[in-house]
């Protein structure tokens, strides 16, 4: 957006803006047109499709991939459930494998032996010995059947297993036969399709018209798009020529400034000298000698004198007296001529320290316009120009 605003207060491009403007809508068009031709054809592509031999074949093909994909999902849990009892059925295996290797008595056989050895005991009289051996055989005996009892448990379990197991390969065995019979057909509508793509078949004229009507509007677009890009280009060199132009404007607007920094100094040194050279000329002495030269030239015909008011004034402030005969001038100018001298020797000191000043002031103001002197002329063209 800041682009675009910068973009519109740059002279001279608004004529490329507005052809740029033209040619995007004609751009615009002509894209349409081809995206128009577009859905056309696809049109008639999905009505070819719909009304082909290859739709129903896809179909098919289409149906019996979802019926293999269910058949395999269905397998693959088969598979699961056959991994859960295959690894128990190995785990009472492994735990029957061993018994059965050893040479033990039936139950039948444990338990006749038990009643023979309880009727010892009861019928016969035995020592301690023989009855804690007997006791000891029948312990051991009661653990053999406990054994035997488990082992009966365990086995049936495993043929139970072994069962499920038969059952769930035998229903794996039936998948892979219906999933190969589908591959089957599947292969088979596949070599069809093959056969009726290997034909082929003329290619549609309208099809082909709106091919040769696209590929037209395409080069036309490509047109456009180097009109524009044309355009584009002149733009840039404006906005190039622009911010050179800018940057002149800052170069010449820092240097007015630093012009007007050099002037405000000058201007600000002169008013110093002004001040110095004021008060220096307080301190002249020369200003007694207008004072005594008016009072030379007055007339004295009569007796009496009478002095311009500037004159007696000054005689009053200056605390000389006034004269009011004509005998009485010549010691006036004397007074004067003395406090001339006077005033000269006390003010010399000080009128060297305000010349010294001044003269330092004229040598800084010579230097500053000597500064500004040397710096180059001002295009008052760009001074001129505003900026938004």
């Amino acid at each position: 957006m800041q682009h675009e605003n910068r973009r519109k207060r740059i002279p001279g491009i608004h004529p490329y803006l507005a052809v740029i403007g033209e040619l995007r809508q004609e751009l615009g068009k002509v894209t349409a047109s081809i995206n128009d031709l577009r859905d056309k054809i696809s049109a008639i592509y999905k009505q070819e499709r719909e009304n082909s031999p290859k739709n129903n074949l896809y179909k098919k093909l289409d149906d019996l991939s979802n019926e293999i994909k269910a058949l395999k999902e269905n397998r693959s849990k088969v598979f699961n459930s056959k991994s859960e009892v295959l690894g128990a059925y190995e785990n009472v295996k492994s735990e029957i494998q061993p018994e059965k290797g050893k040479k033990m008595m039936s139950a039948q056989e444990i338990d006749g032996r038990m009643k023979e050895i309880n009727l010892k005991l009861i019928s016969s009289k035995c020592d301690l010995k023989t009855e804690k051996m007997f006791e000891a055989e029948i312990e051991n005996l009661r653990k053999q059947r406990k054994n035997i009892g488990m082992l009966e448990q365990k086995s049936k379990l495993a043929v139970e297993m072994k069962g499920k197991l038969d059952v769930l390969n035998a229903e794996i065995k039936e998948l892979n036969q219906k999933i190969a019979e589908r591959q089957s057909i599947v292969d088979g509508i596949k070599s069809e399709l093959k056969e009726i793509s290997d034909q082929g078949k003329p290619k549609n004229p309208v099809v082909d018209g709106y091919e040769k009507n696209i590929q037209a509007l395409k080069s036309k677009r490509g047109e456009i798009s180097e009109k524009i890009k044309t355009q584009q280009e002149k733009i840039r060199e404006k906005e190039i020529e622009y911010d050179k132009f800018l940057e002149e404007i800052s170069i010449a607007q820092a240097l007015e400034r630093q012009k007007e920094e050099i002037m405000q100094r000058i201007h600000g040194l002169e008013e110093q000298k002004n001040i110095l050279s004021k008060e220096e000329s307080k301190l002249d002495p020369s200003k007694f000698d207008s004072i005594i030269f008016r009072m030379g030239s007055l007339s004295l015909s009569g007796e009496k004198v009478s002095l311009p008011v500037d004159l007696a004034l000054y005689l009053s402030q200056h605390k000389i007296p006034i004269p009011t005969c004509a005998n009485q001038m010549k010691p006036t100018i004397e007074v004067l001529k003395s406090q001339k001298e006077s005033f000269s020797n006390q003010v010399t000191e000080k009128r060297k320290e305000f010349e010294g000043k001044i003269s330092d002031l004229e040598r800084k103001i010579a230097e500053e316009r000597k500064i500004l002197l040397g710096m180059p002329p001002t295009d008052v063209r760009l001074l001129k120009f505003k900026r938004d």
